[in-house]
């Protein structure tokens, strides 16, 4: 048999009709010049005829015949040991020999010989030197390891065939780019934390409508809060942070992934700086920072699902119904996870408040039993004066006593705390500074007091107590503050 060279040469020129001359070397001056005649720029590749890799593969794509099994079983000396062996009987002292006779020792009473090949069963023992080509064969679909095993199990065998199999595949460029994704990882979950607000999760939802949503949830309560911005730098970020950390406080850590703005240097000193811990997930592992890629997927439903308003009115909607229901989790709305509270909505107008009821009943029965001893206080002699003119106090007497009888502060049965001035008969009076008269009978004294008073009368018809101490009254009457003194005034 000739070299695998000449086999390719003769392969090669077996598509030309030529005919052989002899010719000696010193004759042949073109052919040997230009063997020895270097060139000036060697190029770098040198592609391969198509011609050549078409003879090259119809060469190497012969399937393994039981000739050529026959040929390498008995150059093969393991074979050649067990083909002896199987023909003229095992013997006692075969196992010492060598340790590759173990796996057909085990098979012994299984093996059989047919036109000089070993069987075991009905497959095949092939030699190392088919070995290979029988792996090609099987893996020319690119089939996975279960079907090349079963498939080659029914036809041949060799000690270590399952690895072998294993191997090709896992050798192959092919099936391994395209190959299914590998099992899941056993999950391990995020501890959990002891206090509100001590874990943020934080991502970037969007763009909605052209605008950024930075999303920040608290692993704890998971109370959420959106952020709109027009750019998702490092800058806004921190901006944006820097306020939900001046509503709440800061946090223990933040929780992020590998975005460009959450890696970046200012990133880091802002987070090193207010002593924030910053981790961030795996590459390409977004379940790892699970809780917030779930809350933006929420909070996309939930300004989808809205038709009416401005993105800022469904955000508002969305983020007040979000923190106001039981969450799935904790069964318990964020707000009153974060707050301790929870959120008044309409729907508490179905019902009565218990605690007001009885803080209610409490105070109505305190109240009649501190006035028991109480009696209302009247003054006669006051002093009055505008801060909107900047006028002095003027001391007035008044015909008809002035009675207090407001509430301390205005409630829903009394709006708005007046200050009524009462006859002692409880017939409508006329105004107590109608007929108000100094301490002394000058004339001239009297007519400018009237005069000051008569500018004091529309402001005392429609005044409301504003602020009250002990011997002092302050009235509002919408055009100006009104400040009363007197002897004894009701505090």
């Amino acid at each position: 048999m000739a070299s695998p060279r000449v086999q390719r040469w003769a392969m090669l020129l077996s598509a030309y009709n030529y005919r052989m001359t002899y010719s000696p070397a010193r004759e042949q001056i073109h052919c040997d010049a230009l063997s020895r005649l270097p060139l000036p720029d060697k190029p770098q590749d040198v592609p391969t005829p198509a011609e050549t890799v078409q003879l090259m593969e119809f060469v190497n794509s012969g399937p393994v015949s039981q000739k050529q099994i026959q040929i390498w079983t008995q150059a093969d000396p393991v074979l050649s040991r067990v083909l002896e062996l199987t023909r003229n009987g095992w013997t006692a002292d075969a196992a010492d020999n060598t340790s590759d006779l173990k796996p057909y020792i085990n098979r012994q009473a299984e093996l059989s010989i047919e036109n000089g090949c070993v069987l075991w069963g009905s497959r095949v023992i092939i030699p190392p030197q088919g070995r290979h080509a029988m792996l090609c064969q099987l893996h020319e679909g690119h089939f996975g390891v279960a079907r090349m095993k079963s498939f080659g199990r029914m036809h041949f065998w060799w000690p270590g065939f399952d690895q072998d199999v294993e191997r090709m595949a896992a050798g192959c460029r092919s099936c391994q780019r395209w190959r299914n994704a590998a099992p899941p990882t056993p999950l391990h979950p995020w501890e959990w934390p002891r206090s509100p607000w001590q874990r943020l999760h934080v991502d970037y939802c969007g763009p909605v409508n052209g605008v950024m949503l930075l999303v920040i949830i608290d692993a704890h309560s998971k109370w959420m809060d959106v952020h709109m911005t027009r750019t998702s730098s490092a800058e806004v970020t921190i901006e944006k942070l820097r306020e939900t950390f001046a509503c709440h406080g800061v946090p223990e850590t933040v929780v992020t992934d590998n975005a460009r703005y959450f890696v970046c240097p200012e990133f880091k000193t802002f987070c090193k700086r207010n002593g924030v811990r910053h981790v961030t997930s795996p590459p390409y592992s977004p379940h790892s920072n699970g809780l917030v890629e779930r809350a933006v997927q929420t909070l996309k439903q939930g300004l989808q699902r809205q038709s009416t308003g401005s993105l800022s009115t469904r955000l508002s909607r969305f983020l007040f119904r979000y923190r106001s229901m039981p969450h799935s989790v904790t069964q318990q709305s964020p707000a009153e996870m974060l707050l301790g509270r929870p959120m008044r909505t309409q729907l508490d107008l179905l019902r009565e408040d218990a605690r007001r009821s009885v803080m209610e009943a409490y105070q109505r029965k305190q109240k009649a039993q501190y006035d028991v001893r109480a009696q209302p206080r009247i003054f006669q002699t006051c002093r009055c004066r505008t801060t909107s003119t900047g006028g002095r106090w003027c001391q007035m007497s008044l015909r008809t006593p002035l009675l207090w009888t407001a509430p301390l502060t205005p409630s829903p049965e009394n709006p708005e705390t007046r200050l009524w001035a009462v006859r002692r008969r409880q017939r409508p009076a006329p105004s107590p500074l109608r007929s108000a008269r100094t301490s002394d009978d000058i004339p001239r004294r009297r007519r400018r007091l009237r005069r000051r008073g008569s500018r004091l009368r529309p402001l005392l018809r429609r005044c409301r107590v504003v602020q009250r101490g002990r011997g002092v009254a302050q009235c509002d009457s919408g055009r100006g503050s009104l400040i009363l003194w007197g002897r004894s005034v009701v505090t």
